[in-house]
């Protein structure tokens, strides 16, 4: 029996959003649709959309990506290096706008300092690694994903590993030499690399690829460990905010959108974004 005449009976139609009419199907459905094509639910989401059939968890994605975006996402995998103010907020994005995996790797444990601007930061988890802490999160999200948390800093000796079958690397971290350890593996592998940096009111991002070439190096160049950050703060609102950044960066590069050798820059004391050309 097709998958779409074994599902007509939980379909709902749907009229927006996006153009034109469409079905959606919800998490039972999905799990009835696994069960039948014996496969991940992640595959049965993937199965599900081929047919333009919706995961009612995603139906408000439709019109900014297309039924074959949605599965390419559910098909990519995604590394997040660095679970804090950045980090955090990034994961719980991907996994809810359709990542089907996620590596998190962070060798920190959340402090009371963190709790005005990391979204994973709890009361009831200070003291608990940062990457086991996502991968908790994601699971309660989103059960379908498949996530791997790396209790520990990217490191030589690990870094290969952790880019292992990888579709683009998110960069949350704080500190000079991790980053360009990361970003040089990146570089080898021919990974996708999206970088992110905040101080004060100010947030940066930009993606690094195959188009546009190496353009990172001019950003790093006269960077002196997380120096801004120290004397300017973290406050609350600039890491989600720029989080955001990152997380559009990586979709562009894991829908293959086109990029331009830019870095965004965010001032919400104004607030405005700025795109300056390198």
């Amino acid at each position: 029996m097709p998958l779409m005449e074994y599902l007509e009976p939980r379909l709902q139609k749907e009229t927006a959003p996006g153009n034109g009419p469409y079905y959606s199907v919800d998490a039972k459905g999905v799990r009835a649709a696994a069960e039948y094509l014996r496969c991940t639910l992640t595959g049965a989401m993937i199965a599900c959309l081929a047919n333009d059939v919706w995961p009612l968890r995603f139906c408000r994605n439709r019109g900014l990506f297309s039924a074959n975006e949605q599965a390419k996402l559910l098909k990519s995998h995604a590394a997040q290096i660095g679970c804090g103010g950045l980090g955090g907020p990034t994961t719980i994005l991907l996994a809810r706008l359709g990542l089907g995996s996620l590596t998190i790797c962070d060798p920190d444990t959340f402090t009371e300092s963190n709790l005005n601007r990391q979204l994973l930061c709890r009361e009831d988890r200070l003291g608990i690694n940062k990457a086991l802490a996502a991968q908790d999160e994601v699971r309660r999200i989103a059960s379908h994903v498949t996530v791997r948390a790396v209790p520990e800093g990217a490191t030589h000796e690990n870094i290969t590993s952790l880019l292992s079958d990888v579709d683009v690397v998110v960069d949350g971290l704080d500190n000079l030499e991790s980053r360009r350890l990361v970003l040089r593996a990146a570089r080898e592998a021919g990974i996708p690399y999206v970088y992110g940096a905040i101080a004060g009111q100010e947030g940066f991002a930009c993606l690094e690829d195959a188009h546009s070439g190496p353009i990172l190096d001019a950003i790093l160049e006269g960077q002196h460990g997380n120096m801004a950050e120290q004397r300017l703060g973290t406050p609350t609102l600039t890491p989600t905010a720029t989080a955001v950044m990152e997380c559009l960066l990586a979709i562009r590069a894991l829908l293959g959108k086109p990029s331009s050798s830019s870095l965004w820059h965010l001032d919400l004391s104004v607030p405005e974004i700025q795109s300056l050309f390198l």
